[in-house]
């Protein structure tokens, strides 16, 4: 893994599982914004995952944290390709409200009713999209 996936884990970390007052991990800055990067990062990725191992426990529920360390909800290990179909733990669910038809080959067609499970919720910044699938396949 490089260094921007950690801070995509992080990310991740603090908008559906802690708290940064409780989890007291730093936010981890751009790489472009580092200096010295390669010992830099070695010891603030080292700090980070010292400090993560201690906090973490069995309530590490949230599906794109779990997929990034690829086990389930259950701790089994689980190796997901992107795109894999695989049952990832929804982090939320929604109700459709107005119909929508897709538009590409990545995108759910919803009706009025459809229940769908939502496994990605990336920033905002990122992108607007979320990543769901029907149901609760």
């Amino acid at each position: 893994r490089g260094y921007e996936d950690f801070r995509v884990l992080d990310k991740h970390l603090h908008l559906c599982i802690y708290d940064r007052r409780f989890s007291q991990l730093p936010e981890l800055p751009r790489l472009d914004s580092l200096t010295d990067q390669s010992e830099t990062v070695s010891q603030m990725l080292l700090a980070y995952l010292s400090r993560l191992s201690a906090i973490a426990d069995n309530k590490i529920n949230c599906g794109p944290a779990l997929t990034w360390m690829e086990v389930d909800n259950k701790g089994n290990h689980l190796l997901v390709h992107e795109e894999s179909s695989i049952n990832v733990p929804a982090i939320a669910a929604a109700h459709v409200i107005k119909r929508y038809i897709a538009q590409a080959s990545d995108e759910l067609s919803f009706e009025v009713g459809d229940i769908v499970s939502v496994i990605d919720m990336p920033p905002k910044e990122d992108t607007t999209w979320w990543r769901g699938k029907h149901g609760f396949q």
